[in-house]
């Protein structure tokens, strides 16, 4: 089956009665209003808790006064300020959503001969928060099938948020319902490398919090082009950090096979796969003493790339060289999971012999993104 598409309609009609229960809202808050919006103390204001349907709640006035209680929606009540000042009305119900509604209310003088004279402001409306519950897709990619299920989504279509390393979309949308949206990642999302969270916002202006879907990911080798040399031992007479440095006098190398072929984990030559360090060493016949040094490397990653796996292997003459760390192990500073990494490798080498070296390095981070 195709990841970017759909799929069958016998694969959607599982999916969708799996979460049949998200499209069936038996009763929900989808606001709160109150007339006038800046009540006058001493009379009486009209609060209205907006929703439909059986819902066990009550609304509190936010003065210290014994809250009204409901059970049905629409619900409508009419209250009275004594003071003036800040208040901030609730709604809360058992499993209907909740609400609320900041007010000021203000002193009223009659005027001799008429009627008291309200300014009336535009009227204030608390927003529903929708809620995402779960979300069913074959991954975030380009042309990708995405179902949500939540509460308080609206019946008027909004919109789909889809959050990314350098940019963000929307989902182009199938079906819109309360509970339930349906849609596809757009199939030209390849330049901003989603990585998945998304975010319903709906018509009224409410949104929800972020929900994150898992990011498809590989791993690969890390070449040795990516990897900065930050110093190369120079007291060998031929010197070579992943093709950088000095040939020397090359009097050993006949000895030895191209400077860039891999080792096996008994330092048998492989070729491939390319390491992410290389380095030789060689001290000629007749010098004086041995020859030694470090060379230090700098890995750096961005985007979501990760260290995920290191191996050091090297190749000294028995008894006549060595490395630092010896062939098996692992440079100091290695952490799984970490962006960078400035490995350190000690080396020494007596006359007419050779050390060669091998660092693999496996990085992990989502495939729609550079690691460099």
């Amino acid at each position: 089956m195709n990841r970017s598409t759909l799929g069958s309609t016998l694969v959607w009609v599982f999916l969708v009665t799996a979460l049949g229960g998200a499209h069936e809202v038996a009763a929900q808050v989808s606001g709160l209003e109150v007339d006038p919006t800046s009540p006058c103390i001493h009379q009486g204001a009209v609060f209205k808790v907006l929703g439909r349907g059986a819902c066990m709640g009550s609304l509190s006035f936010g003065d210290g006064t014994p809250a009204a209680a409901f059970d049905a929606l629409p619900f409508s009540v009419t209250h009275t300020y004594t003071t003036v000042g800040a208040y901030t009305a609730t709604v809360t119900t058992d499993n209907c959503g909740t609400a609320s509604l900041d007010l000021d209310t203000q002193f009223c003088r009659p005027t001799a001969g008429r009627a008291t004279k309200h300014t009336i402001r535009p009227q204030r409306k608390a927003v529903a928060i929708p809620t995402i519950e779960g979300v069913i897709t074959f991954g975030i990619e380009p042309g990708g099938a995405v179902l949500i299920a939540g509460k308080l989504f609206g019946e008027a279509p909004g919109r789909v948020r889809i959050l990314g390393v350098s940019g963000e979309r929307n989902l182009e949308l199938d079906s819109w319902s309360s509970g339930a949206v349906q849609g596809r990642v757009p199939a030209d999302v390849v330049p901003i490398c989603p990585t998945g969270d998304l975010i319903v916002e709906t018509a009224a202006g409410g949104s929800s919090r972020p929900w994150r879907v898992q990011v498809p990911l590989e791993t690969k080798k890390l070449p040795a082009t990516d990897v900065q040399v930050v110093s190369c031992g120079t007291d060998g007479n031929e010197n070579r950090c992943n093709n950088t440095g000095d040939d020397g006098d090359l009097c050993v190398s006949v000895l030895f096979p191209p400077w860039f072929v891999g080792l096996d984990r008994e330092g048998k030559l492989l070729g491939e796969p390319s390491p992410a360090a290389v380095g030789i060493h060689s001290n000629c016949w007749g010098a004086v003493g041995d020859d030694s040094g470090t060379d230090t490397y700098r890995i750096a990653l961005k985007n979501g790339w990760v260290l995920d796996s290191a191996q050091f292997l090297s190749s000294v003459p028995d008894g006549e060289g060595s490395t630092t760390p010896p062939s098996g192990t692992l440079p100091a500073g290695f952490v799984q999971g970490a962006s960078s990494w400035q490995p350190a490798i000690g080396w020494s080498v007596t006359p007419n012999d050779a050390v060669i070296y091998n660092l693999y390095v496996t990085i992990r981070g989502p495939a729609c993104a550079s690691h460099k």
